[in-house]
């Protein structure tokens, strides 16, 4: 295989820099500038193919499918009820005195029931029964935030094969480890930027053509992008995450690269356009 040939290369160089006859030359060996030359064109050669596979794998996916995809899923409303935690705890106080309200009329706790009747009995069946519906409440508070969180966990894709994925790792661990990482990360970079641009399928406009547009052509533009935004938030943007951490896990700061690179210039895009309006 052609990356056995670069791991027995790779070793010959690292053999021979490493030895004390050669530490100690001025010049480097023949056969040592030789190997140094070959894995350069190695290098050159392994850049193309990965370029080579992103290409062949950039096909964009559909962003109507993706907003069908994220709107089909309510768990995702669980990332934004911070803001709402105040409410639903007032809701839940409203609800406890409902159902106390609700006990106190069915058994008339308030005493003004006939002689055969025992308050402390019945004091201490409406308490049990108020823990039970509490506790069968929680159970199931506790399940749906459950369900909710492995809701958000399965909203990240397959953006490619796994095939794909595993030579863009063979060959992205090569070229790291001669060097070549600026360019390694150069070229998926440029290539993924692209694909999610065509994924997202957001119109750029700049600051002064939102402000002329009329209204009936601005609030079209709206709407595309509060979509355009739940798409990339919840789900291309994960996503993205999630194959530079596959391509990239020899290394978790070129991953983070990557992807930041990748997804910072099309969030400035799209927040540029939340400001505009």
């Amino acid at each position: 295989r052609y990356l056995d040939a670069v791991d027995k290369l790779h070793a010959f160089i690292e053999s021979m820099t490493n030895s004390e006859s050669l530490s100690s030359s001025p010049t480097l060996p023949a056969e040592v500038a030789t190997a140094y030359n070959a894995l350069q064109l190695a290098m050159l050669r392994l850049e193309a193919e990965f370029c080579h596979i992103l290409r062949q794998n950039r096909e964009p996916a559909d962003p109507e499918s993706l907003f069908d995809l994220v709107s089909g899923r309510s768990s995702f409303d669980a990332a934004f009820s911070f803001s709402f935690s105040s409410n639903n705890s007032s809701r839940r106080i409203e609800e406890e005195q409902e159902t106390d309200a609700k006990y106190n009329a069915k058994y008339n706790v308030d005493g003004n029931d006939d002689d055969d009747y025992d308050e402390h009995d019945d004091e201490n069946e409406g308490k049990k029964g108020r823990e039970r519906e509490f506790d069968d409440e929680r159970g199931e508070e506790e399940e749906e935030e459950t369900a909710k969180s492995r809701g958000l966990a399965d909203m990240t894709l397959d953006l490619l094969p796994s095939p794909a994925v595993s030579d863009l790792f063979e060959i992205a661990s090569r070229m790291v480890q001669s060097g070549y990482e600026s360019e390694c990360a150069h070229a998926y970079i440029g290539i993924r930027k692209g694909v999610l641009e065509d994924s997202l399928g957001h119109e750029k406009f700049s600051f002064e053509e939102v402000q002329r547009m009329p209204w009936e052509h601005l609030e079209n533009e709206i709407n595309k992008w509060v979509r355009t935004m739940k798409v990339a938030i919840r789900c291309l943007f994960p996503s993205e995450k999630q194959l530079a951490e596959r391509i990239f896990a020899f290394r978790v700061s070129v991953s983070d690269l990557c992807f930041t690179d990748v997804a910072k210039p099309i969030l400035i895009q799209l927040f540029n356009f939340g400001e505009a309006i």
